[in-house]
């Protein structure tokens, strides 16, 4: 299982979309938690994250996470 973190910037834009949605409609920004922690959980459990690098470092993979449903990516580094 990988460890990661979630970069402050990123949290916070993430809790204000989820907000937002909140008001949207009841319950929407519940459904747009729980397609991100779909994300994560992928990132976290599975060995090699199958999706095309986005761009190569010196220490990683630059890879990202499509939210179903809602337009938005989640962007993490793969290191080595």
């Amino acid at each position: 299982m990988r460890t990661f973190t979630i970069d402050l910037i990123a949290q916070q834009e993430f809790e204000q979309a989820a907000g937002w949605y909140e008001q949207e409609r009841i319950g929407l920004g519940f459904e747009f938690i729980e397609e991100v922690d779909r994300i994560l959980r992928r990132v976290e459990t599975h060995d090699r994250f199958v999706t095309a690098p986005v761009a190569i470092l010196d220490d990683g993979v630059v890879r990202r996470g499509f939210v179903r449903r809602f337009p938005y990516v989640v962007i993490f580094v793969e290191t080595r």
